[in-house]
């Protein structure tokens, strides 16, 4: 059974016999807030609004969700967020072409997480399933062993601790040098520096060219 509902309907007929299919970018409906500034209630404070997002058919209605805030100063709403038809999602632009997208201008970052159990992940970056045997390609953490750590096929360590920096490539344990490489074959040079292929510095240690 279904629940209360609220439905705004849109066409571009002209009576409500009739049926006039809408267009791209056609507001289908809007709630908005227009508050009473002490001179009157026409000064839209925020408001969220449904739009065609595409070209619309029989049964085929692509939309998007514009959220959007009137700024200190200002007397008309500027769009904060979109949410497109395929469900990208972008903040201060209205075309991600990102799962998500932020676009930030002036000086503040564009995105900050904290978290305060320092104990735990403070951001993952993985694929996979989530909760399901993600594999994790960037961690951020807070803790006395592990800060960032980059993942591929190997242990990629940025590992501030104690007061001191350690990078370690190849081991999960860089803390008893401040870049420790560990190598993955007898065959493969544990540093190479080129500028094509036929200029060449190696350094290598245990046996090869240092």
């Amino acid at each position: 059974a279904y629940g209360p509902s609220l439905f705004l309907v849109k066409s571009r007929a002209a009576n409500a016999s009739s049926h006039t299919i809408v267009a791209d970018d056609d507001n289908l409906g809007a709630i908005n807030w227009t508050p009473d500034d002490g001179t009157n209630r026409d000064t839209y404070a925020a408001s969220i609004a449904a739009k065609v997002d595409g070209t619309p058919g029989a049964n085929d209605m692509p939309a998007r969700l514009e959220f959007m805030t009137t700024a200190d100063g200002a007397a008309s709403p500027t769009t904060r967020m979109t949410i497109l038809n395929g469900g990208n999602v972008g903040i201060g632009t209205t075309t991600p072409g990102r799962g998500l997208t932020i676009d930030k201008a002036g000086g503040d970052a564009a995105l900050e997480i904290i978290k305060n159990n320092t104990g735990n992940q403070i951001a993952y970056l993985g694929s996979g399933s989530s909760g399901a045997g993600d594999y994790g390609i960037l961690q951020l953490k807070h803790s006395g062993t592990e800060h960032v750590r980059l993942y591929t096929t190997g242990n990629n360590w940025i590992n501030p601790s104690g007061g001191s920096s350690f990078f370690g490539v190849g081991t999960s344990s860089p803390s008893t040098s401040h870049i420790s490489v560990l190598g993955v074959s007898t065959n493969l040079y544990f540093i190479r520096f080129a500028f094509n292929s036929s200029s060449e510095s190696v350094i290598s240690i245990s046996g090869c060219v240092v």
